[in-house]
């Protein structure tokens, strides 16, 4: 709906598009920088954004389930 909403009132939505440079995006308006952990976007605006990153010997994995729980829980061993 949201997307429907936005070409109805004349926004050019791009999507799937590799970006190796920030040069290339121009002057948008609003730009969404999904590219994950090693982010152009992010790198290239850390400034701007105030990110820091920091690499740790902690391994972290993330299991997806269909279980319903009543609070968050996380088990480290």
């Amino acid at each position: 709906m949201l997307q429907q909403r936005a070409r109805g009132v004349g926004v050019n939505l791009h999507f799937d598009t590799r970006v190796a440079s920030i040069d290339q995006l121009g002057n948008y308006d609003l730009i969404v920088g999904a590219d994950g952990v090693n982010s152009l976007v992010r790198r290239s605006f850390e400034g701007d954004f105030g990110a820091s990153s920091s690499y740790l010997d902690t391994k972290f994995a993330w299991f997806g389930t269909s279980k319903r729980f009543e609070t968050l829980t996380q088990t480290f061993r």
